[in-house]
């Protein structure tokens, strides 16, 4: 009989990976979609793949807008705050233009142009940065947007509004607001493979980690024994784990242990 695992899960990430930008990882990170406010829903592929619920605008004739509010800002303590949500770009075709506002004043506009990397900076400091990291057989752009606010904007416990409308551009190019709360998680499945290594046998199996947070080293336990200690960055992170080698189907519960911050696959 192939050995098999059996595995109970939360959260599933797909194989991509991001990296948190440099002018953003000495800032405080909260979720930058919490609730949505305005806007037409839609479903679609993003490089989370339980993440597919989302809010779709297009550049056709200025009328088409979205808005959502961000988790509340924390005590900023002296530091910038980067609000960071889920976002896919398309052009289908042609360029279309895109205006953000911050709180009811306009702040940000950008392209859909395929660009991967864009970053922006308002006049009262604040910055708007979009890294892709999936990229879709169509070309759209798949990724975070990193909203940077500098502390002497923050308002403790009061979240932002954010507005995003296409411009008066007569394209089907688009844009996308993921409703996706990000939060760490893992997804661990196991593969039909049996791997050895000198007199032991084992089961591969990937493990699927999404981390909210700075580059650190996780902690990965099955039925709370330690079975590999990687280090993790931002995003979603693709892992190869080695397990004891069973013989007939098995429940095991997995836990994620990021800074002392447990989470559990169930």
């Amino acid at each position: 009989m192939k050995p098999i695992y059996v595995i109970i899960f939360s959260f599933l990430f797909n194989m991509t990976h991001g990296q948190l930008p440099a002018d953003v990882k000495n800032t405080i990170l909260v979720n930058g979609f919490v609730k949505k406010t305005d806007g037409l829903d839609f479903s679609y592929n993003s490089s989370i793949p339980v993440a597919k619920e989302c809010m779709l605008i297009r550049a056709y004739d200025g009328k088409s807008t979205m808005e959502w509010e961000t988790a509340p800002a924390p005590a900023s303590v002296g530091k910038d705050v980067t609000f960071v949500w889920l976002a896919g770009i398309g052009s289908s075709p042609g360029i279309g233009y895109f205006d953000v506002a911050i709180d009811g004043v306009q702040s940000f506009a950008f392209a859909t142009d395929g660009t991967n990397d864009w970053h922006q900076k308002a006049a009262n400091g604040m910055s708007l940065h979009f890294k892709s990291d999936m990229t879709d057989p169509h070309g759209d752009r798949f990724g975070f947007i990193y909203l940077k606010v500098p502390s002497h904007l923050i308002v403790k416990d009061r979240p932002f509004k954010i507005r995003v409308t296409g411009q008066n551009n007569d394209k089907s190019s688009w844009y996308m607001t993921f409703k996706f709360q990000l939060d760490d998680g893992i997804k661990v499945t196991t593969q039909p493979g049996i791997i050895k290594s000198g007199n032991k046998s084992y089961q591969l199996a990937i493990a699927n980690v999404l981390h909210f947070g700075s580059d650190t080293k996780a902690k990965i336990f099955i039925d709370n024994k330690l079975v590999s200690e990687p280090e993790v960055g931002f995003g979603y992170n693709y892992l190869k784990l080695l397990l004891p080698m069973v013989e007939r189907a098995k429940d095991v519960n997995y836990r994620l242990e990021i800074a002392g911050k447990n989470t559990w696959a169930s």
